[in-house]
């Protein structure tokens, strides 16, 4: 199993199967799996991960967006999405994606 230094470093290893592991409000790590990191026009990286257990206010099955930030001493964080339209375009992209890949085969 590859040592990383943190669960960003996951994100970015395109080979990495490992779940994501990320605190919630309570402070207890919940598993994700990682489905896409995408950029937007705006330079901002965003992931897309599926919770891998119940996840309070997340239906069954479905994707989480998170924001890759930058804090003062320049670590990396993830935080999720709450704006919808950037949820959405974040979604038209691998969807778009995902289609032409599909349109390739």
């Amino acid at each position: 199993m590859k040592k990383y230094e943190n669960e960003i470093d996951k994100l970015y290893d395109s080979e990495n199967t490992e779940p994501i592991y990320i605190k919630n409000k309570k402070g207890e790590e919940v598993p994700f799996e990682h489905i896409a990191l995408l950029p937007l026009e705006d330079d901002q990286l965003y992931a897309i991960l599926r919770p891998l257990k119940k996840t309070e206010g997340v239906d069954e099955n479905a994707c989480m967006v998170f924001s890759i930030l930058v804090d003062d001493n320049a670590n990396e964080y993830l935080e999720a999405v709450k704006d919808d339209e950037t949820i959405d375009r974040v979604f038209d992209l691998y969807n778009a994606i995902i289609a032409a890949e599909n349109d390739n085969y």
